[in-house]
């Protein structure tokens, strides 16, 4: 008995350490599994129409064959596949969102190639090369910033309205496992696990409330009696005439 149970342990062991041996192997390193970590925490962030997160993937131009590193938003890559799939409409149904969210999760290399033009300007491929984003590093002595962010303290950076160095800042900061998000018009803000699991809860706060407050107005509609007409309305009784009654007490019963 005592060498069944020691056999199935080992076995056990085995299987796991085999399986965590797989999943290593699906990267090139710790730090581009840190970065796939991070990528699908922002690909699920629930944003908002005055938010949205950053994301780096890597983007090849079949036109050209050039494969480029470059930060955008989950929204504009739903967008660059809508359009190299000829779906022009504005119309995008939440089965599609599904859809395409699943594309993006389980790319687990996190490259895409794109052709149509209109694709690759949706998610800013053009907007700044690699020695842009080397001068900016320098110019804003980023190695030093990510020491301060290590210690959270975060440092203001004013950009400005310059969106291009918004986003190589949030590029740096992917590469380095930080996460940030963009608050309309031109805020920043990093952000970390606890931040999203705050989130999380407060999504799931208003839910409940949404719920509720559909259930009291619900509720309301069905004891008004409808519209406020007719002597009804929410807070006032019904008043209903019985007219068969008020005929039947008026007819008079003549004897013979």
């Amino acid at each position: 008995m005592k060498k069944s149970i020691l056999l199935f342990s080992t076995l056990l062991l085995f299987a796991c350490n085999n399986k965590k041996s797989k999943e290593q192997k699906q990267f090139k390193s710790t730090t581009d599994s840190i970065r796939y970590t991070n990528y699908v925490k922002l690909v699920n962030y629930k944003n908002n129409s005055h938010t949205t997160s950053y994301v780096v993937v890597n983007v090849k131009n079949l036109n050209t064959n050039e494969i480029k590193e470059i930060c955008t938003y989950p929204d504009f890559l739903y967008g660059a596949l809508r359009i190299e799939n000829k779906k022009y409409d504005d119309e995008i149904l939440l089965e599609e969102i599904k859809h395409y969210t699943e594309i993006l999760l389980q790319n687990k290399e996190r490259y895409f190639e794109f052709k149509d033009t209109a694709a690759l300007n949706n998610i800013g491929f053009n907007s700044y090369s690699k020695n842009d984003l080397t001068e900016f590093k320098n110019r804003i002595k980023f190695d030093s910033l990510v020491k301060l962010i290590a210690k959270k303290e975060y440092p203001a950076i004013d950009f400005g309205e310059n969106h291009n160095e918004l986003n190589m800042y949030a590029h740096l900061l992917f590469n380095e496992g930080i996460m940030s998000i963009h608050i309309i018009p031109c805020m920043f803000q990093i952000i970390d696990d606890n931040f999203l699991i705050e989130r999380e809860k407060e999504i799931e706060k208003y839910s409940k409330m949404k719920k509720l407050l559909v259930i009291l107005l619900l509720f309301g509609f069905l004891t008004s009696c409808g519209p406020r007409r007719m002597k009804c309305g929410v807070g006032r009784r019904c008043l209903v005439e019985n007219t068969s009654k008020n005929n039947f007490e008026k007819v008079e019963v003549q004897k013979a």
